[in-house]
């Protein structure tokens, strides 16, 4: 036995309540040889250490202590979870009068009712309150019951504690969250929480007294705003888990209208859809028609080969394009291919002329550099004969200045849309074309902006 229980005759129930105390394991021993003693009553010096006065047991005592494992211990042997003292406290109560947060998580967990109230009409709520205790007043709106309104006679009977207990931070987590109403009952001889604070404001701290009768709680505990508020609380929520009895609820994901305002927001969203409508409209190259810039499928692809075979041969003296077009009725009416009925299916942008006169420009200056140069002639002939006599015969200068392209300005050619630029001319990436006297892009009308 250890120095706290004496060696003298003294009364088992004692030694139990000591054991419970200090948290000593060696209560299995007496509780093996009589479970009676589970429930038994200390009436003896009870109020130095708890609230109230008689009636404790060693569950109680456990409680008192946060000792989780000596109530596991006590609700296997067969301990009352339902037990009151003298004061109707139950084990929930003294959990929250000492702000032992585990031993009531574990309470709640073997399903100890929350809605208990004392001889005082006083619930765990009010007990949080009281002690100003955040933590709790938060976990008691996580769930789908409003525990905050137990109390059906003075629904404000939390703040009117919180008041009492001067806990100015309770007042203003209830108040601001919309637990409570100021202009609701919550005393019992039928008074409101601001007929409480007027004929008690002696005794109630100043900043409550401040924060009671400000404007901004006044706007925030209107009668009517409340009522709407309550109406709609549990609408945002649903269930997500239990906590012992009790289900939580979690936040949906839905639209919640401002009340009395239903109409002009449903009347809203076909106004803003006419407005994207003009937005969008408002394009030029909106409405279009696409199919007229859709090229001739057939003979896109034989138009590239001729091309690239005039590029070849140097033919420069003729028109790439009357070429190409008088080639149209020749392909025109020959059956289609694997590869052009699979082309056929697809859309292909139309072919940029620009385009095409700059390629044609540039492949002439290929063509007269390397005529000019020799280039080709040596290119095929280095493979056979030995390159210092290639050299000497065909009279090659090794310093062959680079390739200039003398009728194109290439830093006035845009690289995306192929155009020669004017002066203050630019590239709009959100149009994909040039645009002369540039200024900005509108993101409201989608067009690009001169500065004028």
């Amino acid at each position: 036995m250890n120095n706290s229980t004496s060696c003298v005759s003294i009364n088992v129930q004692d030694i139990l309540f000591n054991l419970a105390k200090q948290k000593d394991e060696r209560i299995f021993y007496f509780l093996e040889k009589d479970k009676t003693l589970i429930n038994i009553q200390d009436g003896n010096d009870a109020e130095r250490d708890i609230k109230s006065h008689s009636k404790q047991t060693p569950l109680f005592w456990a409680i008192c202590s946060n000792n989780i494992l000596m109530i596991y211990i006590l609700n296997k042997y067969g301990s009352n979870l339902f037990q009151e003292d003298d004061k109707g406290y139950n084990c929930l109560i003294i959990s929250i009068q000492y702000n032992h947060i585990l031993a009531f998580f574990y309470l709640l967990y073997l399903n100890i009712a929350i809605t208990h109230k004392d001889y005082n009409n006083c619930t765990v709520i009010d007990w949080a309150a009281y002690n100003n205790n955040l933590f709790f007043l938060r976990f008691f709106s996580i769930f789908m019951n409003n525990l905050y309104s137990l109390n059906l006679n003075t629904p404000t009977s939390t703040l009117h504690k919180a008041i009492i207990g001067n806990s100015y931070e309770a007042c203003v987590y209830l108040i601001m969250n919309k637990h409570q109403n100021v202009y609701d009952i919550g005393t019992d001889d039928k008074k409101t929480i601001l007929q409480f604070v007027e004929d008690n404001k002696s005794k109630i701290d100043p900043r409550i007294y401040q924060f009671l009768n400000s404007k901004q709680v006044y706007r925030i505990c209107q009668k009517k705003a409340n009522r709407n508020i309550d109406r709609n609380r549990n609408f945002l929520y649903e269930a997500n888990g239990t906590i012992g009895p009790y289900t939580i609820k979690k936040k949906k994901k839905a639209r919640k209208y401002i009340n009395g305002q239903q109409l002009y927001l449903d009347l809203f969203h076909p106004f803003l859809f006419v407005i994207y409508y003009f937005v969008v409209t408002s394009n030029p190259g909106y409405l279009e028609n696409n199919k007229n810039n859709v090229p001739n499928i057939n003979l896109e692809g034989k138009k590239k080969k001729d091309m690239n075979m005039k590029c070849r041969n140097g033919d420069n003296d003729k028109d790439t394009y009357n070429d190409v077009d008088t080639k149209d009725e020749e392909y025109k009416d020959k059956p289609l291919n694997d590869y052009d009925k699979k082309a056929n299916n697809k859309e292909r942008p139309k072919e940029n002329i620009t385009f095409q006169y700059i390629i044609k420009n540039i492949t002439d200056e290929i063509n007269r550099y390397e005529r000019k140069y020799k280039l080709v002639e040596f290119a095929k002939r280095i493979k056979k004969e030995n390159i210092f006599e290639l050299k000497n015969s065909m009279e090659i200068n090794w310093d062959i200045p680079p390739i200039e392209f003398t009728e194109i300005n290439m830093n006035m050619l845009c690289p995306t849309c192929f155009l020669f630029k004017n002066i203050r001319t630019k590239h709009c990436s959100l149009c994909d074309k040039c645009v002369e006297i540039f200024d900005h892009h509108c993101d409201f009308t989608l067009n690009c902006m001169d500065p004028l």
